[in-house]
């Protein structure tokens, strides 16, 4: 997930590099993929309310509810995510999770036949199969 963003000040007018916000998102989804999902969670949340815009923060909690096997939790963050691909693959990963089956595949359909980026088209794609099977 890339924390790319042009403005380095955040919602509280503290200046804050990109790649500094890129070092946090990498370091939330180190911690969430291995199933530290607290810390990870609190790097999400700093991420969140330094920029709210940006998905990443939103999808990195989803990442790290999911890990933890929480899916309804992962659906309620990404309620207030900015719309996008990104969203919409956690949204339908979480989903399927969850147990809307119907609701996750119309979301991971939609990503594989429209994302502009093949690595969100080909995790969508694999989902989508992984479910049929």
């Amino acid at each position: 997930m890339s924390a790319r963003d042009t403005s380095p000040t955040d919602a509280f007018g503290i200046t804050i590099e990109p790649q500094v916000m890129q070092d946090l998102v990498e370091a939330g989804f180190l911690a969430a993929s291995r199933n530290m999902a607290p810390p990870a969670l609190d790097i999400f949340a700093a991420v969140i309310a330094a920029r709210p815009g940006l998905a990443a923060g939103y999808v990195g909690s989803a990442y790290a509810f999911l890990g933890a096997g929480m899916p309804e939790k992962a659906l309620e963050v990404l309620r207030d995510a900015p719309p996008g691909m990104e969203t919409d693959l956690f949204k339908g990963m979480a989903s399927i999770r969850a147990g809307r089956a119907a609701a996750g595949r119309k979301l991971l359909e939609h990503v594989a036949k429209y994302a502009d980026q093949d690595n969100l088209r080909d995790i969508a794609k694999t989902l989508l199969t992984e479910v049929e099977a």
